[in-house]
């Protein structure tokens, strides 16, 4: 197992350091509390399935974008780099498992990984692959965009789009 190392918070010298093993300690140093020591402060979920943590000034900050400023030299105010989870693991905020790459690499690597799934696979898809052929010959065949609708349990716009090809193109 790796050594914990702390860095300190950008903004926040002194106040706030992050390690590579994903603690964040606060430093208490105020008049209720008479001694001065390090806390390590409490991880919160965000809804997106990330680690949260609540800062001074701040409302929420993702914990794996503190590590990757501290300790891979990220500027969190002013980039177009996005912090990557190698393991695809949103919780797992370990030094050894983030990576910097661009918003064109992230989306490629997350497709090649399944990380978007198709959308049949999805838990809430009322359509599979194999209904879009049915609902464009039934579309050819003159039956109503509401009755097609109404058998596939979707939107009326669902069917619309579907019949156009502006949703489900990769189907033919």
């Amino acid at each position: 197992m790796s050594e914990e190392i702390y860095k300190d918070i950008v903004w926040y010298e002194w106040r706030y350091q992050v390690s590579n093993l994903w603690n964040v300690k606060s430093f208490i140093n105020n008049r209720w509390w008479p001694c001065k020591t390090w806390r390590v402060l409490r991880l919160k979920n965000h809804s997106m399935g990330y680690k949260i943590v609540s800062l001074w000034r701040w409302n929420e900050i993702l914990v794996h974008r503190l590590v990757a400023q501290a300790f891979l030299w990220l500027d969190i105010s002013n980039t177009k780099l996005e912090v990557l989870h190698q393991n695809d693991i949103k919780t797992d905020n370990r030094l050894s498992n983030l990576c910097l790459w661009s918003h064109k690499e992230n989306m490629r690597e997350a497709r090649e990984r399944w990380r978007m799934q198709k959308w049949e696979l999805r838990w809430n898809a009322k359509l599979k692959d194999k209904d879009i052929p049915l609902i464009r010959n039934l579309y050819i065949n003159w039956t109503s965009l509401r009755k097609i609708a109404l058998e596939f349990w979707v939107a009326y716009s669902t069917i619309q789009l579907i019949t156009s090809w502006k949703k489900w193109q990769h189907i033919t």
